[in-house]
Formats: C-alpha cells, sequence, structure tokens
C-alpha cells in the first residue's frame, strides 16, 4: 500500500515465482506473478489468474507486462534444458485477457534458441520489447490498435544473457546482461542509442523494475548459487514504469 507503506507478503503457489509486474489503483498495488512448477501458472494476487491456452498450458510462464488497457502479455520460453511440454510446438509471447480468461499466442518462435524473456512497452505502447537470451538480443515490435504485433527489428544485439527489461518515463530502454566479470545494467535510448550502463557486483543478472513512492528506484534482482541471489537498487532521475 504505497500510502501507508504497509506490505503484505503473498504466497503464489508451491512454485519458484519469477517474472512479475503489478498495477495500482487508488494506491493500492496488485502484484502479477508467474510461477513456476508442475503446471506454471500466472497469479493476480494470491489467486490463479490462468494456466496458460486451454488443454495446452505454458511452458514456463517467465516475465510479464501489463498493458494500460488490462491486457497482461507474458513470455513463455522452453525450460531450461530447451525442452517444450508435449502440449507445446514452440516458445513465444502470450496475450491475456484482462479477466484472464482468453489467452492468445501473439508471436511464436520456431528456434527454441531463442528464448523469449524480459518483456516491457514503451510509455506509449506503440512498441514492444522482448529480449531473446540465447539470441543475445532485444527485438522491438510495433503494436497496433488492436494489439497485434508487426515484425519484430533488432533494437541492440550482442549482448551476454539478456534477461530483464525496464522502460522509463523518457522511453530509455534497461536491459540486463551478464558478460563475465560482473554483472551490468545497460541503458539505451529510444532510437537506440547506448546511454550508459550501471554496474552489478553479482551475476546472473535476472531481473529489474521501477518501484518507489515516486518511480525513481530501479531494483535488480540476481540469481545464482554461492552467494549470488541478491537484490540491489539504483536511483535515478527519470521514473519508470512499476
Amino acid at each position: 500500500n504505497i500510502a501507508n507503506g504497509n506490505i503484505t507478503s503473498q504466497a503464489v503457489g508451491a512454485g519458484q515465482a519469477l517474472g512479475n509486474a503489478s498495477v495500482i489503483v487508488n494506491d493500492v498495488l496488485t502484484p502479477y506473478t508467474c510461477s513456476q512448477s508442475a503446471t506454471p501458472t500466472l497469479y493476480k494476487g494470491a489467486a490463479v489468474f490462468t494456466t496458460g491456452p486451454a488443454g495446452v498450458g505454458f511452458n514456463q510462464c517467465n516475465d510479464l507486462i501489463v498493458h494500460s488497457g488490462g491486457t497482461v502479455w507474458v513470455t513463455d520460453p522452453a525450460g531450461y534444458n530447451n525442452t517444450l511440454k508435449p502440449t507445446q510446438q514452440n516458445s513465444g509471447i502470450f496475450r491475456v485477457s484482462a479477466d484472464g480468461v482468453t489467452v492468445t499466442k501473439v508471436r511464436a518462435f520456431g528456434n527454441l534458441l531463442d528464448r523469449p524473456n524480459g518483456i516491457a512497452f514503451s510509455p506509449d505502447e506503440k512498441t514492444l520489447y522482448v529480449s531473446l537470451t540465447n539470441a543475445g538480443k532485444v527485438v522491438a515490435y510495433p503494436v497496433a490498435n488492436d494489439l497485434s504485433l508487426g515484425v519484430a527489428v533488432d533494437f541492440v544485439t550482442g549482448l551476454t544473457d539478456p534477461d530483464g527489461l525496464a522502460v522509463d518515463d523518457n522511453g530509455n530502454v534497461y536491459v540486463t546482461s551478464s558478460p563475465g566479470g560482473g554483472g551490468l545494467v545497460n541503458v539505451y535510448k529510444a532510437d537506440k542509442t547506448f546511454w550508459g550502463k550501471i554496474d552489478v557486483p553479482k551475476i546472473p543478472v535476472v531481473s529489474i523494475g521501477f518501484g518507489g513512492a515516486d518511480r525513481k528506484t530501479l531494483f535488480i534482482g540476481t540469481g545464482g548459487n554461492d552467494g549470488a541471489s541478491g537484490l540491489y537498487s539504483f536511483p535515478t532521475n527519470v521514473p519508470g514504469k512499476i
């Protein structure tokens, strides 16, 4: 609760909680969370929102972003061993209706190694950014008024394990990367110009998101063994989408 600072912990099933995104209404934040288990599930708060397309399900509900119209967009890569569930033919990006009833695959990936991962909208929601981890790049899709996607173009290439994505209110794109020797959050302007970087002491850097009452704190999550898991914060001059 942003108004009074109260924090409530919410369990999301028995699986591993991964990506999340939030919607704020009347100063109350409602989280959406991907949880990985035998049945990968998208939660709204503590309640099941969807387990994917009926009779098919998700491969690995991984990361998500909420559109201003209420739809939830989910990246669904193959499993970490690059295998698909028997009901799935490919990895992809799903759009979930605001009521959680209709789940539509808006983009399929024929190459399992593309691994769609982080996902974020531009401030005007006319561009959808997606990180393709194994391909080492971020792609940008034009978004039509009917929420269909156009042809992707490369936004940035040559990254090492790009994962989490975030966008600030000026349209700058933040993407995690985990080269040897330390982690990074690279920042690019909307015209693809490299703007700067944030050094992170641990790898892999797996998630980022804006928070704080003024949305000017970038939270950076790291994962892995040997004490690599952690949460870092970095102040920014420009607010970003929670």
